[in-house]
């Protein structure tokens, strides 16, 4: 695995690439400030700008766009994730890209002294 300090948006548009091409079943999951997101399906299309995840079933897809400045790329197995809960080995040892989006600053005051966690979309080899 690489390691998610050096790992940067073209090595994600690498991997994506990748799971586009062999049509990778992937989860993806998403716990947002408001929502939640659970999606399985395989990536339909990669370009500079963005990726498209088409579902398993449904005439729906998730485009995410690439080129945020702010996005911050890490790349590990599901073991390695801060959120991960105990596993069976095949589940723990499976490739997983996580995108962190910007942060965002509330707009409450006072302004919160540490800076709010950033919210993450995590994909998932299933």
């Amino acid at each position: 695995m690489s390691n998610s300090a050096d790992f940067r948006l073209t090595d994600a548009r690498v991997i994506l690439g990748k799971w586009c091409t062999e049509q990778t079943p992937l989860l993806c999951l998403a716990e947002l400030l408001n929502f939640a997101v659970s999606l399985r399906g395989t990536i339909s299309s990669v370009s500079e700008e963005q990726f498209v995840v088409a579902p398993s079933s449904g005439d729906c897809k998730l485009t995410f766009r690439l080129d945020d400045p702010e996005l911050v790329f890490l790349y590990m197995e599901r073991r390695e994730a801060p959120d991960a809960v105990e596993l069976d080995e095949a589940s723990a040892s499976r490739p997983l890209l996580a995108i962190a989006l910007p942060a965002r600053i509330p707009m409450r005051l006072p302004l919160p002294e540490v800076p709010p966690e950033r919210e993450t979309v995590k994909f998932i080899e299933v």
